[in-house]
């Protein structure tokens, strides 16, 4: 039986998938980009990789169900940005934040992914903003939880990211910057 595709609905839940002929349908025409590729979480500092990463893989079709951020609790740094902009930041997009202190960060990402599963979230990968550090940390995390290692920014210029991401309509706003001699 031939479907007519003016008589599908929008309305999903009025598709009868039974009576798709799937040999009508025009492969060529489909987006790769907008299929769906899985729930993920997105390592989250505040800061213009992340949030650049973070863009890029929902833009290939992940979908995010949490921002997670992350304090060291004996250091501070480049990445210590203050707590209400990192939540102003979440809500502005409309995902959940999860914020915690740590003492390893490692640790304390596999408890929040493990806490996120049991609690019935599916989680399929972590997306990072890394460009050229901690691989070997996010490989260890993400293959002990059996999460897809999303790095959409490794090894990437740090020049070509910057004109990327203004290229994208992004406006940055410089809170710290970490001088180099």
């Amino acid at each position: 039986m031939s479907t007519n595709p003016t008589s599908i609905k929008n309305d999903e839940s009025e598709i009868d998938e039974s009576e798709i002929d799937e040999s009508e349908i025009d492969e060529s025409k489909i987006d790769e980009s907008k299929i769906d590729k899985g729930r993920v979480v997105v390592s989250w500092t505040g800061g213009k990789d992340g949030c650049f990463a973070c863009y890029r893989a929902i833009s290939k079709g992940f979908e995010v169900s949490h921002l997670l951020n992350f304090r060291e609790i004996q250091r501070r740094g480049s990445h210590d940005i203050s707590p209400d902009l990192v939540y102003a930041q979440a809500e502005a997009l409309g995902i959940p934040l999860i914020h915690k202190d740590f003492v390893s960060y490692e640790q304390e990402f596999k408890k929040v992914v493990r806490n996120l599963r049991d609690s019935g979230e599916k989680i399929d990968g972590a997306v990072f903003g890394h460009i050229d550090t901690h691989k070997n940390l996010v490989d260890r995390i993400c293959g002990e939880l059996g999460l897809e290692l999303i790095m959409p920014l490794w090894q990437r210029n740090s020049e070509q990211i910057i004109n990327d991401l203004i290229d994208s309509g992004f406006e940055a706003i410089l809170l710290s910057v970490k001088a180099i001699c």
